[in-house]
């Protein structure tokens, strides 16, 4: 066999084998269709701007800044004392004077009779003795402005007295609730101790203060009420005078 028959037709050596990989490589690279690797570019970090005052800025890239509105801040008043009885409002371009008022005071007014003063009203005094529950029925109803009546005052008053033996603290409420009506002091003692010690006499005290202030105590609050409209319907009916002729 003849060199010029080697190789054989139809076989390739391993030197052609090895410039058709590279020639196919070359022409992958430079081929309309190749696919080329793009690199990746690093993200931008984050650069943090530092702010005017009532100005934002957008983080990253080239900053705008935004306008923020706000609400214009007024200042708190503040109290200067002045002179004794005026004050001065700080906080504007000249003072303005304040005049406080004149504090409230309340003035009591003394019970028209005393603790001791039963024998004023002895009726009041023996039935108060005897039957206390109905005394202290007329001053509850009264106190409460008819929204108890007597009878039912004065019952629990009764199962309070035989069923525990502190009546004496449901009528103290109804002392307190008088003094409180009429502006009365705390005399002679706080109330809780003057219905534990002498509860009887507390008991005529109020009843003759309700009676002295204009009200009968027979009639309740409902009867009271009535009998004031009367009298005033009359006191407000006007009788006019007689016409006189002339007299020639």
């Amino acid at each position: 066999m003849s060199g010029k028959d080697y190789p054989p037709p139809g076989q390739h050596t391993i030197t052609d084998f090895t410039a058709e990989q590279d020639h196919a490589e070359a022409s992958q690279q430079k081929g309309p269709h190749s696919k080329q690797t793009i690199p990746q570019q690093p993200m931008p970090q984050m650069q943090y701007v530092q702010q005017m005052p009532q100005q934002q800025y957008v983080m990253g890239g080239q900053g705008m800044p935004q306008q923020q509105y706000q609400m214009p801040v007024q200042p708190i008043p503040q109290y200067y004392q002045q002179m004794p009885g005026q004050q001065f409002l700080g906080g504007g371009s000249q003072p303005m004077p304040v005049v406080l008022p004149p504090p409230l005071v309340l003035q009591l007014q003394p019970w028209t009779t005393g603790l001791f003063d039963c024998g004023n009203d002895v009726e009041n005094c023996v039935i108060t003795f005897f039957c206390p529950c109905i005394t202290f029925g007329q001053i509850a109803e009264l106190a409460d402005r008819g929204m108890t009546s007597c009878s039912g005052a004065g019952l629990i008053w009764i199962l309070l007295l035989y069923f525990t033996g502190c009546q004496w603290v449901y009528s103290w409420m109804y002392r307190a609730k008088l003094r409180a009506a009429y502006s009365l002091p705390e005399d002679p003692c706080h109330d809780c101790l003057v219905h534990f010690c002498c509860e009887p006499c507390a008991l005529c005290q109020e009843y003759r203060e309700l009676k002295n202030r204009g009200f009968n105590m027979n009639l309740g609050w409902i009867g009271n009420m009535q009998l004031k409209a009367q009298q005033e319907a009359a006191a407000a009916a006007v009788v006019p005078p007689p016409v006189q002729g002339m007299i020639r």
